[in-house]
């Protein structure tokens, strides 16, 4: 009777068990598909957030539209933009004749090919602009992704760059997730994913407008460092080589996609060193790595020890910008390190590093000290991640760019204490309600579905985590336009007034924007400024000599950035040919100011105030005015007192003059002292001031000051063409002969 009556409530139990639960909740592949949910919703997030980014540029069309056309949020955006457009359009062509102004025109190439042919004592041969190239890989893969996709967005390129950034720039949160999974800890690879995408220096990177490389620059590296770990761990031998070659290719894919072949030497390195430790074979291990160099490209391969070596010399020892610094020495003239002016570039205090990933820092090095163990105690598992960890890290040292390849792993850190303490927590509750009759442990309702309350208890965990977190994060941030709606829409201006053949002078942040709204050559943009050339047209705009200006230019455009590698034998070659002012133009030029060009003065001065002797240079701008009051001739502004009647800056300092610019043309000048610094007020009328500024004698004397902002310029040398005060202004380069 006992044993009858046992078994009955054993059969009872597992009748109830049953009947607790459907069937399909019981599966075994209920853990895997609760976690492809949850992932999914993880990405979820990542889209809708930019999405809504889309949503409110849509409902403020005046601040972050012009007509039909949402601006861009980055200045290299209209770089992938115009080729994207030119490469759907059938324009697409191996060479660009609008960058890099004259070298694109055929008359330079022509010329060029009668210099090296006189050189050679040979006769030159006719240059023919090249075929257009049809295949992918002939433009950047972005541009390339971007007119492909552009057909669903009614042909709207920028719109369709837009999607491009919502639905791309959380995908690594994927790869990272199942990373996670693997290692028996998929919340912390979800949790690395979302406050990896929402932290602020990525966000910044990877919000709507901004159709750059950075979107998947993390994607790449974590893809290919989870297929080097499945070749590691694969149990079969064709699974190794299968796991080495998707490894190879997501690195050839990155390479087409941020040309940055380092990314390959290290995703092959933890190829085999893994192997290795994984104790596989030769017989394995040599097949994998050359499937890997075959679907990675040799090339690339090859290449990666040079990016390396690159990338160590430009950021291993940046630090904030201040000054320019040399350049390698290469040729006798050495220029100014344009490279140290670039902002990304800068150098975050070490002690706000983990602030630009979580705003309570104490978080951030909870989850990096937690990352860290765990690397220690899984590290076989742990080394495909080794190298993108160890580039985050270069964002104590170097440039703030880095740490968005830190957050990740921030994230994951904070994953694993998560995960240890519901694990210990649901271990602990377990205890305390297991029943004394084990028998009714299966008809318990929540201890009869313990693995499937377990699994729910961790992602209910890992979003309960990320509400406390998310207001940490970036993820309220909505990007501005890079180029001012009011500063773009001149550029309209620019193209009706600019002949096709003209070409545009000015500095080299809008350069590529300028070429793709209108569709006229610039001298330099954002990837040719590292080079002599930007040195000699920060000089034009920095010099208080018009005819300074006019030389360099002449030069420029008759000899082309070539023409400064040609003649740089030494210093007083170079800057003979330079100033000698026998070079004239071919075609029209013009001389375009914008507004944004004030604040990136001091950027502009300390290149074109270089000393190639001393290899030294200053660095000066504008001081820009907070005032509250003027009474009595005294001008109160924040941190700064005027005395206009003394002539005194903060009662110490003197005032050499005080000048008034009325809508950029009338000027009115009051001498006060013989030396010290100007006042320079900027008024829409006689009645109001719209911003003041003070300099030194040197900002206040240079071309830039007193085109721009002055509207003093040699009606001999230059004609004025468009006046936009005080947003741009553009001056056509007269036909002059040249000198003697």
């Amino acid at each position: 009777m006992t044993t009858n009556f046992r078994n009955e409530s054993s059969e009872q139990a597992k009748s109830n068990s049953a009947q607790s639960l459907p069937e399909w909740l019981q599966s075994p592949w209920m853990p895997k598909l609760l976690f492809v949910v949850a992932l999914l919703i993880c990405y979820g997030i990542s889209v809708n957030v930019r999405y809504q980014q889309l949503e409110t540029w849509r409902a403020n069309p005046q601040q972050f539209f012009v007509g039909e056309q949402p601006l861009m949020t980055t200045l290299d955006a209209p770089f992938f933009l115009r080729w994207a457009k030119e490469y759907r359009d059938g324009k697409y062509f191996s060479y660009d004749n609008k960058r890099s102004y004259p070298s694109g025109t055929q008359w330079f190439r022509e010329q060029q090919a009668e210099i090296v042919a006189s050189e050679n004592g040979t006769q030159a041969e006719p240059t023919f602009p090249p075929g257009r190239l049809t295949s992918p890989t002939a433009i950047p893969l972005l541009s390339f992704i971007v007119a492909m996709i552009s057909p669903f967005f009614a042909g709207n390129l920028y719109l369709a760059g837009h999607w491009l950034v919502i639905l791309s720039g959380g995908l690594f949160i994927l790869p990272l997730g199942l990373y996670g999974w693997r290692l028996g800890y998929p919340i912390a690879g979800m949790l690395g994913g979302l406050i990896g995408t929402f932290c602020s220096e990525y966000f910044v990177r990877a919000s709507i407008g901004r159709i750059d490389t950075d979107m998947l620059n993390i994607f790449f590296p974590i893809l290919g460092a989870y297929f080097v770990l499945l070749a590691c761990q694969a149990k079969q031998e064709r699974w190794v080589w299968a796991w080495a070659a998707l490894a190879g290719l997501s690195m050839n894919l990155f390479a087409l996609w941020y040309a940055k072949t380092g990314f390959t030497l290290g995703c092959f390195l933890t190829l085999l060193i893994g192997l290795i430790i994984w104790r596989r074979t030769s017989r394995q291990v040599l097949p994998a790595l050359g499937l890997f160099v075959f679907f990675a490209g040799p090339s690339h391969l090859l290449s990666g020890l040079r990016g390396v070596q690159g990338f160590l010399g430009n950021y291993l020892f940046v630090g904030a910008v201040k000054e320019a610094q040399a350049q390698e020495v290469v040729n006798p003239v050495t220029f100014p390190n344009v490279f140290n002016t670039i902002s990304e570039a800068a150098k975050v205090p070490m002690s706000e590093v983990l602030q630009q990933v979580l705003s309570e820092p104490t978080w951030g090095w909870l989850g990096l000290i937690a990352f860290a163990l765990f690397a220690i105690r899984y590290w076989p598992a742990v080394i495909p991640l080794l190298p993108i960890f160890a580039l985050g890290l270069f964002g104590f040292q170097s440039s703030r760019r880095f740490i968005m390849f830190l957050a990740p792993f921030v994230g994951f850190g904070l994953g694993v204490l998560l995960t240890i303490v519901i694990r210990l927590a649901w271990e602990w509750l377990r205890l305390r309600l297991e029943p004394e009759d084990h028998n009714a442990v299966q008809s318990h309702p929540i201890l009869g579905n313990a693995n499937l309350v377990g699994q729910l208890l961790i992602y209910v965990g890992l979003f309960g985590s990320w509400t406390f977190f998310a207001p940490q994060t970036a993820v309220s941030y909505v990007p501005g336009p890079s180029i001012p709606p009011p500063v773009y829409q001149t550029f309209e201006q620019v193209e009706r007034l600019v002949p096709k053949n003209g070409a545009i002078y000015t500095w080299w942040d809008y350069g590529y924007a300028i070429t793709d709204k209108t569709e006229r050559a610039v001298f330099h943009d954002g990837g040719s400024q590292f080079s002599g050339l930007t040195y000699f047209v920060a000089r034009s705009f920095i010099s208080s000599e018009q005819e300074e200006m006019r030389r360099i230019i002449g030069f420029l455009a008759s000899q082309g950035g070539g023409g400064i590698h040609r003649f740089n034998k030494s210093k007083d070659t170079l800057l003979r040919e330079v100033y000698s002012g026998k070079y004239k133009p071919r075609e029209p030029i013009y001389v375009f100011y914008t507004y944004d060009m004030i604040g990136k003065f001091s950027a502009l001065f300390s290149i074109g105030s270089w000393n190639f002797d001393t290899l030294k240079n200053s660095v000066k701008g504008y001081q820009r005015l907070q005032c509250s009051k003027l009474e009595n001739q005294v001008l109160t502004c924040q941190g700064v007192t005027v005395d206009l009647k003394e002539g005194l800056v903060n009662g110490q300092i003197p005032l050499r003059r005080l000048v008034q610019s009325i809508q950029g043309r009338e000027t009115k000048i009051q001498e006060l002292k013989s030396e010290g610094l100007s006042l320079q007020l900027m008024m829409p009328n006689e009645q109001q001031f719209s911003e003041i500024y003070l300099m030194e004698e040197a900002v206040w004397a240079s071309n830039f000051n007193q085109m721009y902002l002055l509207g003093n310029y040699d009606k001999e040398v230059f004609e004025e063409v468009f006046h936009a005060f005080p947003i741009a202004r553009l001056f056509r380069l007269k036909d002059l002969d040249p000198l003697d």
